[in-house]
């Protein structure tokens, strides 16, 4: 299982099991194939899911720190490219 936080929903495909749903503001575990997905490998490069050191609160409070200004950055993405 791997720890993280999530900023939006997400569906993950599963070969041979059924789609696993990451929901907007999820905290917890998650199975290592989920974890593993490309789609899920993507959103943590882009800062929409966030993998702290710990589940202690500190380490928590600090990934969501540091991830504010990458979530902003999507949004502006989103609604410029939206705009064309």
């Amino acid at each position: 299982m791997a720890f993280i936080i999530s900023k939006r929903n997400f569906l993950v495909h599963r070969d041979g099991a059924p789609n696993y749903r990451i929901p907007k503001d999820f905290i917890g575990e998650i199975p290592k194939d989920v974890f593993n997905s490309r789609l899920v490998q993507k959103n943590i490069e882009a800062g929409l899911i966030l993998v702290p050191a710990s589940k202690a609160d500190k380490d928590i409070q600090d990934v969501e720190d540091q991830a504010g200004p990458a979530e902003e950055q999507v949004e502006v993405k989103k609604k410029n490219t939206a705009k064309k």
